[in-house]
């Protein structure tokens, strides 16, 4: 346990430099840490079960999606000819947006991360509570998401 403090609170740190207004953008605190670097394509999902996100890395870049199950109140653009207003996307050195999919990253037997805990995924970092979910890039750059809102920032 004790080689985690460093790391648990350097990501409060960063978590926290971003400031807060929403009650999903609280950094919860973290009990425990899972690091998935060096994995391939792998998917996780919210104790809630409500918010699923995957993790992948594409020309050597890490990346992270989180779906929800629920809509969020936005427009569909019209070069989005998938699903829209329920998925977030993140890259290891880019600003998050809303993604266009036809796809999702729920997926029967994926890990179970519970509240509390932060999953490290090369620059990226999400940490996961009752309130959704809080993930952070190497720029930090963050988003949060939960079944009814979402925030970037």
């Amino acid at each position: 346990m004790r080689a985690y403090v460093l790391p648990v609170a350097l990501l409060a740190a960063a978590l926290s430099a971003c400031g807060s207004t929403s009650t999903v953008r609280t950094t919860p605190s973290v009990a425990s840490v899972v690091d998935l670097t060096g994995s391939t394509s792998i998917q996780v999902q919210a104790a809630s079960h409500t918010i699923a996100c995957g993790f992948d890395t594409f020309d050597a870049k890490a990346s992270v999606r989180c779906d929800v199950q629920g809509h969020w109140n936005v427009t569909t653009p019209t070069t989005c000819h998938g699903g829209y207003g329920d998925s977030v996307e993140l890259g290891a050195y880019v600003a998050p947006l809303l993604g266009c999919h036809t796809d999702t990253v729920f997926v029967t037997g994926a890990r179970v991360i519970p509240n509390g805990t932060a999953v490290r995924y090369a620059q990226l970092t999400c940490v996961f509570a009752a309130s959704g979910v809080t993930c952070t890039n190497g720029a930090n750059e963050r988003f949060a998401v939960s079944p009814s809102s979402y925030t970037f920032g």
